[in-house]
């Protein structure tokens, strides 16, 4: 059974997402003032009760990333 998280620094699929470096560098810099903001600019988004991967997964994220859904499309 694992006791602690492994460094993700040797996980990161830096050829392909550069901006994953970014990102933790950021966060760590950061800590809890860090904000993701990837949805920010993008308006409200709906999000389907039919929707794969799971509706509240998906909401879950877009908030997490500053987006604002909206229950109705």
């Amino acid at each position: 059974m694992a006791t602690k998280w492994l460094a993700e620094e040797h996980f990161e699929l830096k050829t392909y997402y550069p901006a994953v470096t970014k990102s933790r560098l950021q966060r760590q810099a950061f800590k809890n003032a860090f904000v993701m903001d990837l949805f920010s600019t993008c308006g409200p988004i709906y999000v389907s009760q039919n929707s794969s991967p799971p509706t509240h997964d998906l909401i879950e994220l877009i908030k997490l990333c500053s987006g604002k859904v909206v229950s109705c499309a």
